[in-house]
């Protein structure tokens, strides 16, 4: 398992569990070396002096359940909680741009009964559903079909929500993720538990992130990132293995 801490607004909120890993990876970006090269004429071009440089420590982790904060860490965003109390709404105003288009309630959920009531600006003529318009129920959406009487313009729509819940994520709201990372597991064969722990890691999405899976496939998405020596340290991470 891999648990992140991330450091947002100035303090740490506490290691969150990155659900389950596909693969977790250490990597080296691979030493710099520069040689000193000899210009006298009995060996000319012989290296006579080399300095090395450690390459940086890196680490790639790839996840392939996309919960709550999982998201929010792939798309550098900031997660809110959506809580929404069912109600019935009366004379929402949309505005509908052409006949086969569809055109979003503010509420989604939208329950069947009650039926939704659609009609025109004024509100003397009623629209029939099915007809004239179609129900996403779920997303609060609404069709307008193409035989529709239903001009451009504004459209009334009463309408009942049920209760619900979840979150949402403003993407972008940061450059990058920076934290703690914690790492436990267990050497099957020998029975000793492992644990790495990197005290300052920064991470960043690896590539494309679909949100449509192939056929019998679960999403994949990956984070990147560089291991760094934390202030007061000598060392950019530590394993512990214990019998």
């Amino acid at each position: 398992k891999i648990y992140l801490n991330a450091y947002i607004d100035g303090s740490y909120i506490g290691y969150n569990d990155l659900a389950n890993i596909a693969s977790f990876t250490i990597g080296n970006s691979g030493a710099d070396t520069k040689t000193l090269k000899s210009t006298a004429p009995a060996n000319y071009g012989a290296v006579i002096g080399s300095a090395t440089t450690p390459g940086d420590d890196t680490l790639t982790i790839k996840l392939n359940v996309p919960n709550r904060k999982n998201l929010a860490t792939m798309l550098l965003g900031t997660d809110t909680a959506v809580t929404n109390t069912g109600d019935a709404i009366s004379n929402e105003s949309v505005t509908v741009i052409a006949k086969g288009t569809y055109v979003a309630l503010a509420k989604r959920k939208i329950a069947a009964s009650p039926a939704p009531v659609v009609t025109n600006a004024a509100g003397t003529v009623t629209y029939t559903e099915d007809t004239h318009y179609v129900v996403d129920y779920d997303n609060g959406l609404l069709y307008i079909t193409p035989d529709s009487t239903i001009a451009a313009g504004t459209i009334l729509v009463d309408y009942t929500h049920s209760t619900y819940s979840g979150y949402s994520i403003a993407a972008r709201t940061k450059s990058n993720i920076i934290g703690k990372l914690l790492f436990t597991g267990e050497n099957l064969d020998s029975g000793e538990i492992i644990r790495m722990t990197a005290n300052s890691v920064e991470l960043s999405p690896d590539g494309d992130f679909s949100l449509v899976s192939a056929d019998g496939e679960f999403l994949e998405f990956g984070l990147t990132g560089t291991i760094k020596v934390p202030t007061g340290e000598t060392s950019p991470y530590s394993f512990e293995v214990i019998a």
